[in-house]
């Protein structure tokens, strides 16, 4: 009978299934999971010549301009491209969100939407393009 019972357990042994893989773990491989909070660093991401990098965005106007804008936070400055003009802004003081002007143009907003008011204009809504 010991002989049967150690035969059998063999047996099951042998034809058993391999355990299933910690799926904890595979989905921490999967996603790159850290604990670091920062964003990743963007790959492409033009550089200033002081090293920082430059914030490079698009957007679309109500208007139907668009406004291609590239922002130095070292130097605090902006460079807008809007109808094959180039304006260069300097970064102003705000308590929430960002605000660039030369005294005559203005580009300010928060997140997503930007304002752009061209001298004796009214401000145009302006959302970026992603």
């Amino acid at each position: 009978m010991r002989l049967t019972l150690i035969a059998l357990l063999a047996l099951a042994a042998c034809s058993s299934q391999p355990p299933a893989a910690d799926t904890n773990i595979v989905q921490s491989e999967q996603t790159n999971v850290t604990d670091d909070a920062s964003p990743a660093p963007l790959d492409k991401a033009p550089v200033a010549k002081d090293g920082e990098k430059l914030v490079e965005a698009r957007f679309r106007c109500m208007d139907g301009a668009r406004i291609a804008a590239r922002f130095d936070p070292a130097k605090g400055t902006a460079t807008l491209t809007r109808a094959g003009r180039t304006i260069g802004l300097k970064q102003e003081r705000m308590a929430s969100g960002i605000r660039y002007s030369d005294g005559g143009t203005v580009f300010q907003g928060k997140g997503d939407n930007m304002s752009f008011e061209a001298p004796g204009q009214p401000p145009i809504a302006c959302t970026v393009i992603r």
